[in-house]
């Protein structure tokens, strides 16, 4: 299941702004899009880090990932 506000960024930082022509290039920018939002894009549910670095974090201390 997917958030619903992962799928509205999603859709508005992305989606609605690229010109999609066909299927590869999607696939290319949304990929592009998640890297960008899982890594670099600091979240503030998350007192500013990026899932990525919460997620290292976590890892490092021996807490198994989310199922």
């Amino acid at each position: 299941m997917v958030p619903p506000h992962f799928s509205r960024s999603l859709k508005y930082e992305c989606i609605y702004l690229k010109d999609m022509t066909d299927g590869f290039v999607a696939q290319k920018e949304i990929g592009d899009w998640i890297n960008f939002y899982n890594r670099i894009r600091p979240h503030s549910s998350l007192d500013g880090r990026t899932p990525h670095e919460v997620y290292s974090k976590a890892q490092g201390m021996g807490i198994p990932p989310p199922l």
